[in-house]
């Protein structure tokens, strides 16, 4: 038996192009130009000596050595990602990083991530000034006045030194009302109609701390 395989990108090429029949979506995928995957592809045929794919004008078709070669290569292929996938889960002690908005990380993780370390050893989302005055059945103030801010802890902060009165998320301003830095001024507030949504790379839940990070974050809100 021949132990020759063909290089491996050549095949990838090759099953990219035959999932999506398309030289042009392969080339999506794998980040490279159609030509890349032609050339490839063009390499395979001539390894293999056979002819893979019949290429028209505008499509292409398998051949038969196609169809024969390709459940083979696509099962293996999805045998490696999750063998990669659940090795990177069972060693992946590195670093967690973690993106969140500036007002989320700086006025609400921030505060509380000593207890996530504690657990391991053991801005389009704000209402705006004319919802709140509609709510309040006020017409005679200008929802577009004084100061303007792109994150909320600055406006919260500009309001702690006296500029002004801001417009924020209980959950966000919630330290500084408990510190006594900032006086809630109404009891009217409007309805929770956004959300901060948790998300991952695809197979990240897969990775132990990731999951641990998930679920320590919604204890925290619960909380």
């Amino acid at each position: 038996m021949n132990a020759h395989l063909p290089p491996l990108s050549a095949l990838r090429a090759f099953e990219a192009a035959a999932r999506h029949m398309s030289f042009s979506k392969a080339a999506d995928e794998l980040h490279v130009t159609p030509a890349a995957v032609s050339h490839q592809i063009h390499a395979l045929e001539q390894d293999l000596g056979v002819r893979l794919f019949h290429r028209m004008n505008r499509s292409i078709e398998l051949t038969a050595s196609a169809r024969v070669l390709l459940p083979g290569l696509t099962e293996a292929f999805a045998g490696i990602q999750s063998s990669v996938r659940r090795l990177r889960a069972h060693n992946d002690t590195g670093t967690l990083t973690v993106t969140a908005s500036p007002s989320f990380a700086a006025k609400w993780l921030v505060l509380r991530l000593h207890r996530f370390h504690q657990a391991v050893e053991r801005d389009p989302l704000v209402p705006t000034w004319s919802m709140w005055l509609k709510a309040a059945g006020v017409t005679n103030v200008p929802a577009i006045t004084g100061l303007s801010f792109n994150n909320m802890h600055l406006a919260l902060d500009a309001a702690i030194s006296g500029h002004g009165v801001v417009l924020a998320q209980s959950t966000i301003a919630a330290a500084d009302l408990a510190a006594g830095r900032l006086v809630r001024l109404f009891s009217l507030a409007l309805p929770d109609q956004f959300a901060f949504y948790i998300v991952t790379a695809p197979g990240a839940l897969e990775r132990l701390k990731v999951r641990a990070f998930r679920d320590w974050l919604r204890c925290e809100a619960d909380r």
